[in-house]
């Protein structure tokens, strides 16, 4: 099901809500966007308690009216309640009540961002994530298969950006590993990527088993001539 993000945001935000969203999907993230998610028929209030409480995390789009908002300061009020972790992206206006101890990402309109300045902001908001010790290993789970989705090579080296923020000190399992190296090796558009095979990767990032080694701190596994990986 991907990593259950809500996403509390006015109806005038409805398309920047929907652009974080479908940027973060490709890893492993399912948001939820009332305007979008709910059907026409379905009753508000349920829809909108039912995925806060199924929710892995809770984003809220901060912009002008948003603290005067009804169903925002609702939405809030249940996050805090329910302990979730809790991510403001703040435009314009800052957070103000319980929002306020959380320190916010600050962000430019959304919906005119260019690419880099989009990919710096998902980049913040995937960080918080894993930097979390209730939504780390959640994470974890949903990115790995998110591998499996790939269909092109240019999706798999937008997919191995995030292994550079996973660090060697977070515990990843050798299930969450093994899992990992199955996807991998049975996705021709991960084994023959040259940025996860080691044919070619980016300043501060290394092919795919330098992580899976680092992750199990020695040797373990190598690649074969068709870039597939087995145990050293």
């Amino acid at each position: 099901m991907g990593f259950k993000l809500f996403i509390s945001h006015l109806s005038k935000d409805k398309e920047s809500a929907k652009i974080i969203k479908d940027a973060l999907k490709p890893y492993g993230i399912e948001s939820f966007v009332a305007h979008e998610d709910i059907p026409p028929m379905d009753l508000w209030l349920p829809s909108i308690d039912k995925n806060l409480k199924e929710a892995d995390a809770v984003l809220a789009l901060i912009t002008p009216g948003f603290k005067d908002s009804f169903w925002t300061n609702q939405e809030i009020g249940i996050t805090y309640g329910l302990d979730k972790r809790f991510i403001a992206v703040s435009y314009i206006e800052n957070p103000v009540g319980v929002i306020n101890i959380y320190q916010a990402i600050k962000s430019g309109d959304i919906t005119i961002m260019q690419y880099e300045e989009k990919k710096g902001l998902i980049f913040k908001i995937i960080d918080c994530i894993i930097k979390d010790d209730r939504t780390f290993s959640i994470f974890i789970d949903n990115y790995f298969h998110a591998l499996s989705n790939c269909e092109q090579y240019n999706e798999s080296t937008k997919w191995a950006r995030i292994l550079p923020m996973i660090k060697e000190n977070q515990s990843i399992t050798k299930n969450q590993i093994e899992t990992l190296i199955k996807i991998y090796n049975e996705n021709s558009q991960a084994y023959d990527n040259r940025v996860l095979n080691g044919g070619h990767f980016f300043e501060d990032e290394f092919p795919l088993i330098d992580y899976i080694n680092s992750w199990y701190d020695n040797e373990k596994y190598k690649f074969d001539r068709h870039h597939r990986i087995i145990e050293s």
